[in-house]
């Protein structure tokens, strides 16, 4: 590492840039009423096979946990858009539905999210955005690594003595 590097400005620095980043979008989106994190679940549904997901796929889509995901579905069910079923395959689950006036509002929205995401990165230094895609996702991997990755970090379980 250079001798002038500060891991603290870094991490520091991501946060201020992730909350101006947030506040841009959730901006861009305000004209669809609608929020961030309801257009990243209708968006998924959207781009799924049969524009439909199960409740725990879509907490892993949208990084949120099951308990938010839960309140936010409940919301977008009483705006009609989504529908919501017990897995026919485990009850315990739920399986989560595109509906004409969700798909309606995401196809609407999404090209002004998009719009606004490109004028944000647009703001970075020319042939940085593809090396720092790549090393966002490296980073995010960190904190989110896929099943066949040893989590770095957590918490380990043992049983008592």
């Amino acid at each position: 590492m250079p001798k002038d590097f500060d891991p603290t400005h870094v991490a520091d620095t991501t946060i201020s840039v992730a909350a101006h980043l947030e506040a841009e979008l959730e901006e861009a989106l305000a004209e669809h009423r609608v929020s961030r994190a309801s257009f990243l679940v209708l968006d998924a549904l959207a781009r799924a096979e049969g524009e439909t997901l199960g409740q725990r796929e879509l907490v892993t889509h949208v990084r949120r946990t099951s308990g938010t995901m839960s309140v936010r579905l409940g919301r977008l069910e009483r705006a009609r858009m989504i529908e919501r079923e017990p897995d026919p395959e485990n009850r315990r689950s739920v399986t989560v539905t595109l509906t004409d006036r969700g798909r309606s509002l995401v196809s609407a929205a999404r090209p002004t999210y998009a719009e606004r995401a490109a004028h944000l990165v647009a703001g970075l230094p020319e042939g940085a955005a593809s090396g720092l895609d790549a090393s966002l996702d490296a980073w995010l991997a960190f904190f989110e690594p896929d099943e066949r990755t040893a989590p770095r970090l957590g918490v380990a379980v043992a049983t008592s003595a």
